[in-house]
């Protein structure tokens, strides 16, 4: 009896019902329980994972034109050919651009510390020797 009078209650934000400290997840970083209980958390992950996630994206209007949608066909070739003029900018220009500072923009490799890491010339001294 005593250690049920000596635990810590918490209340649940979600069904608002007054648990001992065991029913909530506690987090490990801050060493404090979350605001829902165990039994709310998982309902709601478990809710939240059946949800269907196609009926989030149903009612936004698309604000851009779906080609293979334009059912006219001098509109669709025009923005087909749209398309492929901005591809090719894109591609002119990333080419214009590794061509002028080589590896990227900031002219440095992928790897910022490869310039440190020079193969040493072949020394035949140091092989004979076993060194």
């Amino acid at each position: 009896m005593e250690t049920i009078m000596n635990k810590s209650l918490c209340i649940c934000g979600c069904c608002k019902r007054e648990l001992p400290q065991e029913a909530f997840y506690m987090n490990q970083r801050t060493r404090t329980t979350d605001n829902y209980c165990k039994e709310c958390r998982k309902a709601n992950a478990r809710r939240h994972r059946n949800q269907d996630k196609s009926i989030l994206f149903e009612n936004k209007s698309v604000s851009y034109p779906v080609i293979t949608e334009v059912k006219d066909y001098a509109l669709r070739m025009f923005l087909i050919r749209h398309a492929r003029q901005v591809v090719s900018d894109s591609i002119r220009r990333k080419r214009k651009n590794y061509a002028h500072y080589g590896k990227n923009k900031t002219g440095v490799g992928l790897f910022p510390h490869e310039h440190q890491f020079h193969a040493r010339p072949y020394s035949a001294s140091c092989h004979e020797t076993g060194r």
